[in-house]
């Protein structure tokens, strides 16, 4: 009986020797095949990544796009994305680093990229001038680490002595070294939009002459003051009429449109603006618009001393004052210089009385020029973001012949969106 037992315990060991083998083989492929999946996760969130801030980038959204990688990188960790992927990814978070005006994080960033990847492209889908140049740097310098590595060491008793080095005083600072100087792109490398679309505001200040009976006229219909101030109805009629010298005649002396003068608000202007921008600190553009409180007659239309339209047209060419100013958020001082065609005038109520009439009636004043004037201003722009920006500005005015040169000016405020 023990013969045949032996076997069969033989048989038993065996057995469960073999389940044993079985079931750890079973354990370790459990848990590979969920570090194989979880993997597998994070490679497909970090491609869909890649591909979601595409769209980010096109709406100008980088924070957003930089946000989305890093916690795609966080996914990834050290080793659960192909390191092609992980040097994508850090690549294109220097893109978006870039376009948020930091350099220095954007050349560590495609720095980092190259070395996880010496052979990683730059994403044809994010390339413009300004940041290729950036990455191509970070590749130069790649390069230029690796060459220096590779070189043999030269002879030290080849070596000449290096030069003592001047002394500095603890107030210099010390030279900055290539990574440095690489870091930070010269300020027209930083993106910038190029066109401004937007919609301003104006209106003008004039000082207002001082004169007495300034509705009398001459034989000849013309303004009889020295200043050719010309005279309305309350509804936009010349006065006196022009048809017939009848009522010109019956102006009473003393009471024919007086005034005192002084500082008077004179046009309301409204336009849309559109300007290029050549560099980050120059632009080109126009307005155009409308100008409300103008003078509503014919007779100085008629005598070349009005433009009698409520149109505002003009050129201009504006300059920011900073570094690179479009490519930054805040504040820039701004100048600048304008021409073009406007109605520019201003006017005051007064009254004038008619010989057999009874009473007097009301009356504005009017003083007028253009059309040609010519602006000179100056003020700050305040923007807030790459694309959007206020502008608050004073400025002169001078409008041309016509009726002499009249100095106007007032404030002019604005708001741009770039595309």
């Amino acid at each position: 009986m023990s013969v045949r037992r032996e076997p069969l315990r033989r048989g038993a060991l065996v057995i469960a020797g073999a389940l044993v083998i079985v079931g750890s083989v079973a354990c370790v492929l459990a848990l590979e095949g969920g570090a194989l999946a979880a993997d597998a996760r994070a490679e497909a969130a970090a491609q869909g990544a890649l591909k979601k801030i595409a769209a980010d980038y096109r709406a100008k959204r980088y924070a957003a796009a930089g946000s989305r990688l890093e916690k795609a990188l966080r996914t990834c960790g050290d080793d659960r994305c192909a390191p092609g992927t992980r040097a994508a990814l850090t690549r294109d978070l220097g893109t978006m680093q870039f376009r948020q005006g930091d350099a220095a994080a954007a050349s560590r960033s495609f720095d980092e990229a190259i070395a996880l990847d010496p052979y990683v492209a730059f994403d044809d889908r994010f390339d413009r001038p300004d940041v290729r140049a950036a990455f191509d740097a970070a590749k130069q310098r790649a390069a230029d680490a690796a060459k220096a590595a590779s070189a043999p060491p030269e002879r030290a008793e080849a070596e000449p002595p290096p030069p003592a080095a001047p002394e500095r005083t603890e107030a210099e600072p010390p030279p900055a070294t290539r990574d440095e100087a690489a870091a930070e792109p010269p300020p027209e490398a930083l993106g910038y939009e190029h066109l401004w679309i937007g919609v301003a505001g104006a209106f003008d200040m004039l000082v207002f002459p001082s004169g007495t009976d300034l509705c009398k006229l001459t034989s000849l219909q013309a303004p009889a003051n020295s200043f050719h101030a010309y005279c309305t109805t309350p509804d936009g009629a010349d006065f006196p009429t022009r048809r017939s010298t009848d009522q010109n005649d019956a102006l009473v002396a003393g009471e024919s449109g007086s005034v005192k003068g002084g500082l008077q608000i004179g046009d309301v202007r409204a336009f849309v603006t559109v300007d290029y921008a050549l560099s980050p600190a120059w632009l080109l553009g126009a307005r155009v618009g409308y100008v409300a409180n103008a003078y509503p007659g014919a007779a100085a239309v008629a005598d070349g001393r009005a433009y009698g339209r409520a149109l505002h047209a003009e050129l201009r060419v504006t300059y920011l004052v900073g570094q690179a100013p479009l490519a930054r958020v805040g504040f820039a001082p701004m100048l600048f210089l304008a021409g073009g065609v406007s109605e520019f005038d201003g006017h005051l109520t007064s009254n004038a009385a008619l010989n057999g009439i009874a009473g007097s009636q009301r009356i504005n004043i009017w003083v007028t020029d253009g059309p040609a004037f010519v602006t000179l201003g100056g003020g700050l722009r305040y923007a807030f973001s790459l694309r959007a920006a206020f502008t608050a500005a004073l400025r002169v005015n001078a409008a041309l012949p016509g009726n002499g040169v009249m100095p106007t000016a007032g404030p002019e405020l604005g708001f741009q969106y770039g595309f």
